[in-house]
């Protein structure tokens, strides 16, 4: 007996530390197919993979999950750490973190500081996780904290988002597409104008794209700021040399019904000449956290409206220009060394977000109107033997019809900009020179030509750290953001950004 249970136990040793073999795949068809891969037991695997530091601002990345551990290991602090100061008391802070936790590897936390002169604060805080259970589906929470003060005026912003993504939901006769679900609550406050205002706004946004046989339907809604609005464009047809996309639609507030006409085409003249043009119409939602974003000191209106753009016509001709100086372009380079674009575009928004004179309050007050944009620029790109030389014509006119204005306040009538890059190893350089022609307030006064010379430098004396320094506005040219506002003048900053590897 005892021999027995050696012999026995030494067979099981045996077979638990073979390796697997595959075994052919036994497959039982049906109505479906099942698929059951046969394999000898071997040693159980565990795989841990840590997260890369590789987040951008405000934009963290998808990581893999966990195939399983032993044990949880140490939490390791990641992220970066970014400050910057000014001549004219402005302070920039900028934090962002992860793998606070070992439970947590997917949460991230954002913190932003602004303070200006003339007791002009923003502060911004933000966490985020997101779960990845597979390649075809992500969940993300999202809890925002934001704030704005100034003289007589405050605002404060506080949204939770639950987001949900998936792709390649399959039956037998449809298929649904970039599938993305939104849920969000604000709570905002603002005292503007001697009076406070109080909003409590759920909002949700949802997009699919519907496929069945040949057919495909795009289709989105939701509310967003007490409005809701609605879309839904039909993929056309066509087949034509060049055409890349060709949709047709609707979409409504529910106050204006309109089409809904997205083209887009390119044509490949040669390797170096390639014309590109379409309408790209866009409904989107719009939180109340956005517009503090975009307008920190503005106040906001009562009732919000969904942005809708029926009309976005683009046009641009890419020239690729030959290399100068017998410079070739390198191996990870994917966009061409020199280069040189025309674009025309011509837009049409109901309810874009637009800024006005308050009666009483200096600081604006923003407004939902139409607006029409039109513009005529050209870029160039060129790449010398000391670094990058980019320049920079655009010609803007925009029209505010209910404003009775040719254009936006603060829209120039001609921008130039010439810019110059430079790095060798470690070090960065850049100097630009921009000019706003033509300028008017909101009031309708001119305001002079402004040429803002800026010129910036980045040393980095190891992998983690890196030291910055810029110079903005050289020649001290007032410049107004809104009157009521900080001018911004010649201003020295100087700054450092830590990343935790």
């Amino acid at each position: 007996m005892r021999r027995t249970l050696i012999v026995t136990f030494t067979l099981l040793l045996a077979l638990l530390s073979a390796q697997p073999r595959q075994l052919p795949v036994v497959e039982i068809q049906g109505e479906g197919q099942v698929k059951i891969p046969l394999s000898q037991r071997g040693p159980l695997q565990f795989v841990a993979e840590a997260p890369r530091d590789s987040i951008p601002y405000l934009t963290p990345t998808t990581l893999p999950m966990a195939l399983g551990t032993f044990g949880l290991p140490r939490a390791r602090l990641k992220g970066a750490f970014e400050a910057r100061m000014g001549t004219d008391f402005t302070l920039d802070l900028k934090a962002r973190l992860h793998g606070l936790h070992p439970a947590l590897p997917y949460l991230r936390v954002n913190i932003e500081e602004q303070a200006l002169p003339n007791s002009f604060d923003r502060q911004s805080f933000e966490a985020f996780a997101k779960v990845v259970p597979d390649s075809t589906m992500e969940f993300d929470t999202r809890l925002r904290w934001q704030s704005a003060d100034a003289a007589a005026y405050q605002q404060s912003a506080f949204n939770l988002a639950f987001f949900h993504r998936a792709d390649s939901l399959r039956d037998r006769n449809w298929v649904l597409r970039n599938l993305s679900s939104s849920l969000w609550w604000e709570n905002s406050s603002q005292l503007h104008d001697g009076s406070r205002t109080r909003h409590h706004n759920p909002g949700f946004w949802h997009s699919h794209s519907l496929e069945t046989g040949k057919h495909r339907v795009d289709s989105r809604f939701g509310s967003s700021m007490g409005r809701f609005g609605l879309g839904s464009v039909y993929e056309l047809p066509l087949k034509y040399p060049g055409l890349k996309k060709a949709q047709a639609g609707l979409m409504t507030d529910f106050r204006h019904l309109l089409p809904m006409l997205e083209v887009s085409y390119e044509k490949v003249f040669n390797p170096r000449f390639r014309l590109v043009a379409g309408n790209y119409p866009s409904l989107e939602p719009l939180t109340r956290s956005e517009l503090a974003e975009l307008y920190p000191w503005a106040g906001q209106p009562r009732l919000g409206r969904m942005p809708m753009s029926p009309l976005d016509l683009r046009i641009a001709v890419d020239h690729t220009l030959p290399p100068l100086f017998g410079l070739q372009p390198g191996p990870r380079e994917k966009t061409p060394q020199n280069s040189l674009r025309i674009s025309w575009r011509s837009a049409y928004d109901y309810n874009r977000p637009v800024l006005r004179a308050a009666t009483v309050a200096a600081t604006p007050v923003v407004s939902m109107e139409p607006a029409w944009n039109n513009a005529l620029s050209a870029d160039a790109r060129i790449r010398l033997p000391w670094g990058w030389l980019e320049q920079t014509l655009s010609l803007p006119l925009e029209h505010l019809p209910h404003q009775r204005l040719i254009r936006s306040p603060y829209s120039p009538m001609l921008t130039a900009s010439t810019a110059f890059t430079y790095k060798i190893g470690t070090f960065d350089a850049s100097i630009r020179l921009a000019q706003y022609l033509h300028q008017e307030d909101q009031l309708g006064h001119n305001l002079p030509e402004v040429s803002d010379l800026s010129i910036k430098a980045a040393y980095s004396p190891c992998p983690a750290l890196q030291l910055t320094a810029e110079l903005l506005n050289v020649f001290n040219t007032p410049r107004h953001l809104w009157k009521g506002l900080p001018d911004q003048g010649r201003e020295l900053r100087v700054g450092a950004r830590y990343l935790w590897r």
